[in-house]
Formats: structure tokens, C-alpha cells, sequence
């Protein structure tokens, strides 16, 4: 009997494209929009649901082999459709949810199957981060940053300042021979001509990676937010913290407005780099790979797509998994022509002014 992949927010900026990912393989999808009419297509079925009514959503996960949660905030939302999923056995992937859904479904973690970071960031990062700690015998130290040109989505915006407000990582912060630091430190990288300037911020993702893999170091940056949207933001966290409860639509929608501003009219772009130094045969080693996209959204839909992929196709035990833990980032690599990204993975040894390869 087909598996049907369910896709709630199938018309949003990720769902969308992760239908359209699916669909080229073939896949039997059931998705949801919200206000906008979205006809049937090939492989795909529609219908109108909002996540807030209990009743449709259980109607409509029960229909479903997995549930893919593209619905708006994760922060918000994703605790109830993990749990209402978990009822009916149908495995739960989330594109966020790293730093707050695995605490709340500590109690049914063996009841099912959750896969959470399965989106750009985290998500691809950890695939990435995975690749260059296992590319060694012996890794040493990581470290990644990330750009981005792009407006964000609303939900994108409210998840990112919730899930902050949870702990997704700590600023100025890097890890150096078992221990998180303190580190105030910038770097300065050029890309597209234009010059970012980057902080540390130690994410619980790359924080894992380095425990696993028993780095020495690792460091992660992030760029920096133009003054008006980092107060706009810490403002926000602030009154939550503060318990006081307010519909935050008009400071995420001024939020959206600087972003506008800041991207302008030009292309937008999202760009991943990471790139590590270790053993290997005695030699020391170091490798960086590199992605980038036109849209974030394009990452997040390819990760989810592909998670989803690997959990109809393989048996997992029940618990709580990240992205990372499903698959590979060569899985992606392989269908790299049918893909809206481009990437490249650079290897040279210490003395050697060339790459041995380049992909």
C-alpha cells in the first residue's frame, strides 16, 4: 500500500518546495493551506485545515504515514502536533524544535518516532558539521558561519526570537577542550563583494557535534543584526520573559520591514560554509565544504524532504533523532543536479598549496 507524506502549511514558503521535492519522486502527498485556495495536482492532494482546530488536525495526521510540520512556529504549535501524531503512531518531523520540543516530549520520547532540526538552520548544518567531523581519523576543530540576503518569513521571525528565547545556543560563547567559553571575538568575511561582519554564537548543534566527535574546538558565527531589528527583537524577549503577554504582530511585521529594507531589490542568497581541520594517515588534514541557494526556504524544503524519504525507506527504534541522525548529506549530494543548490567540498594537506579535491 503507498505511504502518504502528510505536509502540514503545504503552501507556505517551505511546503511548497517540499512538495515540489517530493513530488519528483514520486511520492503520494496529502498538504494543508490555510486561507488560500490550492488545487490538486499530480501527486498531491489538498485540503483547507487550520492547526488550531484539534478535531480536523487528528482527522488529518490519522490519514498520514508521516507528518511534516511546515504549519507556521514550531515553538508554538509543534508540541501539540508531535503529541497528536504520537497518538496515532505517525512519525513527526519538525524543521526546528531543537531546543524546546525535546524537553516537552521527554514523556512519550519511546511512544514514537520525532525527528527534530530537520530545516536549513539548524538542519543542514548538522549534516554539513557531520560530514567534516567524520571526513577525519582523528578531527581536531570545526567552525561554520552562515549568510544571509533574504527577507524572512513572518512564522520564520517569530520561531527564530522563541526558539532563542529557549536556549538555541550562547552568544559570544565557543567551546575549547571541553569547555563552553566566553569569546567576544569577530571576523570579518567577504561574500558576494559585500563585507559581513560575525559573532560568536555557539549553538546547541554544533555544541553536540563537538562532544560526539570529541573536538579540540569549535566555533560558530553568526552575522549581526542591524541595531533596529536586534532592539526590536530583544524587546520582545523581554516582555515574554516578563510574562506579559502581547500579540507581538506589529513589532514582527516592522522586524519584516527592515529586513526589506536592509535586502533591497536585489538577488537574495542564503550561504552555508564550514570547514575543519584533523588527521588523516598521521597527516594533518583540513576540509570545508560549502552551500548556498537562493532561499533558505529551498535548504530547510530539501532536508525535510529527504528526512522524510529515509524514514519511509529504513527502520528507526522509537525516540527523539535530529536530522542529522537520518541521513547523510551525501544522499543530497547525489541528486545535486535536481536541485535548486550549489555546493563544493575543497581537501588540502598542511605543506601543500593545492586542493586534492574539489567537487
Amino acid at each position: 500500500m503507498e505511504k502518504i507524506i502528510g505536509i502540514l502549511g503545504g503552501s507556505g514558503q517551505i511546503g511548497k518546495r517540499c512538495i515540489d521535492i517530493l513530488k519528483q519522486k514520486n511520492y503520494s502527498i496529502l498538504a494543508t493551506y490555510n486561507q488560500n485556495y490550492v488545487p490538486d495536482d499530480k501527486n498531491c492532494r489538498y485540503m483547507k485545515l487550520e492547526v488550531s482546530d484539534i478535531d480536523a488536525l487528528r482527522e488529518f495526521i490519522k490519514k498520514c504515514d508521516i507528518i511534516l510540520n511546515c504549519a507556521g512556529a514550531s515553538f508554538i504549535n509543534g508540541e501539540n502536533i508531535a503529541r497528536i501524531a504520537s497518538d496515532f503512531g505517525v512519525p513527526y518531523i519538525d524543521p526546528s524544535g531543537e531546543s524546546f520540543l525535546e524537553d516537552r516530549l521527554e514523556d512519550i520520547k519511546n511512544k514514537n518516532l520525532f525527528i527534530l532540526s530537520a530545516g536549513y538552520f539548524p538542519g543542514l548544518t548538522g549534516l554539513m558539521l557531520k560530514y567534516v567531523a567524520e571526513h577525519f581519523e582523528v578531527p581536531l576543530m570545526i567552525e561554520g558561519f552562515n549568510i544571509s540576503n533574504e527577507v524572512p518569513s513572518y512564522s520564520a521571525i517569530e520561531d527564530f526570537i522563541l526558539t532563542n528565547l529557549s536556549g538555541f545556543g550562547k552568544s559570544l560563547s565557543s567551546y575549547i577542550d571541553g569547555e563552553v567559553i566566553n569569546n567576544n571575538c569577530y571576523k570579518i568575511e567577504e561574500y558576494k563583494n559585500k563585507k559581513y561582519k560575525m559573532y560568536n554564537y555557539l549553538t546547541n548543534e554544533i555544541l553536540r557535534v563537538a562532544k560526539k566527535y570529541n573536538l579540540k574546538q569549535a566555533n560558530w558565527y553568526n552575522c549581526s543584526f542591524s541595531s533596529e531589528i536586534l532592539s526590536k527583537m530583544q524587546m520582545i524577549v523581554q516582555k515574554m520573559q516578563q510574562n506579559i503577554y502581547i500579540d507581538n504582530k506589529k513589532d514582527i511585521d516592522e522586524i519584516l520591514n527592515y529586513f526589506k529594507k536592509e535586502v533591497g531589490i536585489g538577488k537574495t542568497y542564503s550561504y552555508l560554509n564550514i570547514c575543519g581541520r584533523g588527521r588523516i594517515n598521521g597527516r594533518t588534514s583540513s576540509v570545508e565544504i560549502s552551500i548556498d541557494s537562493s532561499s533558505s526556504s529551498e535548504m530547510s524544503a530539501i532536508v525535510l524532504g529527504y528526512t522524510a524519504m529515509s524514514i519511509l525507506e529504513n527502520t528507526f527504534k522509537n525516540g527523539i533523532y535530529y536530522a542529522m541522525d537520518i541521513i547523510k548529506i551525501d544522499r543530497i549530494i547525489q541528486d545535486i543536479d535536481s536541485l535548486n543548490i550549489n555546493y563544493s567540498i575543497n581537501e588540502k594537506f598542511e605543506g601543500e598549496n593545492y586542493y586534492e579535491s574539489e567537487l
